[in-house]
């Protein structure tokens, strides 16, 4: 009758039926580099009756009990999340390729898996024909591709070659492999279950690596049954390979669907080659293998430490929003030597595997402990929103550790309902924004209670305006502010249960109205706020309130502290307005200069600025005036700083020198001038015998009229020496450029 059917002969029935690409190509050498090129190339084949895998009698599917029914479910491995379980496991399967010993035109492919840093396991038939061993010494192992190094562009990962068979059995039909070098350390290994019940109403899944660098997850509904002695006699006639599985799944490890132990190895596949139904996965369960391998599998040795969480647990699994538990864990080292101080990690995930990729909440030192030592550590965690979570703990793995794929615990579960109490908060629920001037004792500001949630409360505010202190049991606010400031602070009450509620106000420490610091409040104050209306930055010397900005506020605040708004003789507002014209600019600029009100500078070279910034402040104090009377008696000033400035904007049609006012004069005169265009400018004065008494020189001046007395050329009377002189007639002459004229001017007794 017909033998168990393997891929071969699905292979035979496609080409029977017309699809010839499938079947197998042309051969190629026996050597590494032509093995390698088929495999790029495609060119190869698993397992078949006909050659490799070839089992007598099939006898190892009475030996199988596993059973998988229903649905293809195949999922890539690349394509999952990586710290999903199937992830996790599917590090640890590795695709084999062996070399044909008489055909060099096909390699034979199969899955196997880790269960040690250099163990190796797969199926018998994957290293078997009929004639007895394959040449292994070509054959190669390839994990996964996530490796950053070593990595093969078609099949990835870290290459290892076998070393020795070190058991193997053919009615089981699994071969125990040493490999040539150790990578357990890279990817661990994965613990055979043996003790795990099995029935029919579990579900397994299997990893297979069908071809290279595409690992595959094979999912079933699934019944778990013994198989009769006589299975395949009695129905060989409706069996064909290829149920559920792909080629190259020969090797590959069985688990539980939500199990992490390898419960069985899978070797064959059958389906109804007349209905094209699947029926069913063979395999061999590790309860059958592992007693006869246990001697080669890792255990904890004197060479090694083994540290383990052993469990993990919770103070109350039933909790609401915002309650505090404790989270606690035990470390165990089973290893044979001590292990060194490490780190014990807990996290909450949402399933009760535990993983290193979950969300960690915390973590706590692990001194270093004894073998068979345990070390029982905790963390206190609040409670999320409602919902159900899993909580566990990862202990960091150690230098000398054996095993490191046991270094997490399960996953306890937690669940979390909505508070039952009414929340904290303040009512209001905002506060006002509050203003102190500076170097002033403030009267005590009351904040509000909390209410809702659990007393007592406790209150704290923070960050405090530098001369302030806050209270915690009053609520109060008291004290000096010493220091010009806006500070965003935030008011927080917190109640027995640890649950806080919080709301923020802004702080303002605003500066003395005496801007140009003369010691009055006075028109010159009202002049610099209005040459610096709209600028913005820190520490203006205008700005009154401290908010970054000099604006109406601040010309308000000002203006109610002027007792004669126009009390000041012209020339004073004439200097002043130079002065705060040029630090205006230089500000606009970005030459934060110092601020100078004395010896203005004669050449404004940013009058724009200037005029722009007063007109903006007249237009928003006409808009205010009607309900603020100080600002009603303001809009002269600033009319006359805008007449002012206008002047100092106009530029005339021709250059020209004026009559001094006033004439005569005693002790001092101005002599206006007009500039058409900029010139080095120099004022020479001369007795009535011609001989020079003083010369002005006035530098490189812009084209403008100087007119008014902050402009003009000023002459005190007085010669080279500083002597004043005779009274009499004198001559000035302006030279401007090419521009020469002269004037006559009278000292009076």
């Amino acid at each position: 009758m017909l033998r168990k059917l393997r891929k071969s002969h699905i292979l035979f029935f496609i080409c029977v039926f017309g699809l010839v690409s499938l079947c197998l190509t042309n051969g190629f050498a026996d050597d590494e580099a032509a093995i390698e090129a088929a495999i790029l190339e495609g060119r190869f084949e698993a397992p078949t009756a006909e050659g490799a895998g070839y089992i007598q009698g099939n006898g190892e599917i009475q030996r199988g009990p596993d059973r998988i029914i229903g649905t293809n479910d195949f999922e890539k491995m690349r394509d999952l999340p990586p710290n999903s379980q199937d992830y996790i496991l599917g590090r640890k399967v590795g695709w084999f390729v062996v070399p044909n010993r008489d055909d060099p035109g096909r390699v034979w492919i199969c899955t196997g898996f880790l269960v040690g840093p250099d163990l190796f396991m797969t199926n018998h038939h994957c290293i078997h024909d009929e004639a007895g061993l394959l040449p292994l010494e070509n054959a190669a192992i390839f994990m996964d591709y996530y490796q950053e190094s070593d990595v093969d562009p078609k099949r990835g990962g870290i290459t290892a070659r076998v070393a020795e068979i070190l058991q193997m059995d053919e009615l089981l039909d699994y071969a125990l492999l040493r490999l040539d070098q150790p990578i357990g350390n890279t990817y661990g290994w994965l613990e055979l279950d043996t003790t795990t019940p099995v029935d029919s109403s579990q579900s397994v899944k299997l990893i297979s690596h069908p071809e290279g660098r595409s690992k595959e997850i094979v999912r079933n509904n699934t019944e778990i049954v013994d198989l009769p002695p006589a299975f395949t006699a009695e129905f060989p006639f409706i069996l064909a390979y290829l149920a559920d599985s792909k080629g190259g799944s020969s090797g590959s490890p069985v688990f539980l669907r939500e199990g992490t132990g390898v419960i069985g190895i899978h070797h064959s596949a059958y389906w109804n080659r007349l209905t094209g139904e699947p029926l069913f996965n063979a395999g061999s369960l590790m309860s059958y293998i592992v007693p006869e391998i246990e001697q080669y599998l890792p255990v904890p040795s004197e060479s090694g430490s083994d540290l383990v969480v052993e469990t993990a647990w919770v103070s109350k699994s039933d909790l609401i929003a915002g309650e505090s538990f404790t989270l606690s864990a035990i470390v165990k080292n089973k290893g044979g030597v001590a292990a060194p101080a490490t780190t014990l990690w807990f996290y909450e995930s949402f399933d009760s595997n535990i993983t290193p990729f979950d969300i960690e909440v915390g973590s706590v030192s692990v001194d270093s402990l004894a073998p068979s030592a345990t070390s029982e550590v905790s963390l206190t965690l609040t409670a999320p929103p409602p919902d159900m979570y899993y909580y566990g703990a990862c202990v960091d793995v150690v230098n000398n550790e054996t095993l490191i794929d046991n270094n997490c615990s399960t996953g306890v579960s937690v669940t979390v309902g909505p508070s039952s109490t009414v929340p904290l908060s303040f009512n209001p629920s905002t506060f006002a924004d509050q203003t102190f001037p500076v170097d002033t004792l403030i009267t005590p500001l009351q904040l509000p209670a909390a209410t809702g949630g659990t007393a007592p409360y406790s209150y704290t505010l923070s960050p405090i305006p530098s001369g302030l202190d806050f209270d915690g049991a009053t609520q109060l606010l008291t004290g000096t502010p010493t220091t010009v400031s806006i500070t965003n602070v935030t008011y927080t009450a917190t109640d027995a249960t640890g649950a806080s509620a919080s709301l923020t106000f802004t702080i303002t420490v605003s500066a003395p109205l005496d801007v140009n610091g003369d010691g009055q409040v006075d028109v010159l104050d009202l002049i610099l706020v209005a040459v610096f209306y709209g600028t913005s930055g820190n520490e203006l010397p205008a700005d009154v309130n401290g908010d970054g900005i000099v604006n109406v506020q601040d010309f308000a605040a000002v203006a109610a502290g002027v007792d004669a708004a126009n009390a000041l003789p012209l020339e004073a507002i004439e200097a002043a307005l130079l002065a705060a014209a040029e630090q205006a600019a230089a500000l606009e600029a970005g030459a934060a200069a110092p601020v100078a009100f004395g010896n203005p500078p004669r050449a404004v070279r940013f009058v724009n600025t200037a005029y722009r910034n007063v007109a903006d402040a007249l237009a928003d104090t006409r808009r205010l005036a009607a309900t603020d009377a100080q600002l009603d008696k303001s809009i002269a000033l600033l009319q006359t700083l805008l007449s002012l400035l206008a002047e100092m904007r106009a530029i005339p049609e021709a250059t020209a020198l004026h009559p001094n006012y006033p004439n005569p004069f005693n002790p001092e005169t101005w002599i206006p001038y007009h500039l058409a265009k900029d010139a080095a400018v120099v004022l020479t004065i001369h007795d009535i015998h011609g001989r020079v008494v003083r010369v002005l020189d006035f530098g490189h001046q812009p084209a403008g009229i100087y007119q008014s007395r902050g402009r003009a050329a000023y002459w005190d009377g007085k010669n080279q020496f500083g002597e004043k002189v005779a009274s009499g007639v004198y001559f000035y002459t302006l030279t401007a450029g090419d521009f020469t004229a002269t004037r006559k001017l009278l000292i009076a007794k």
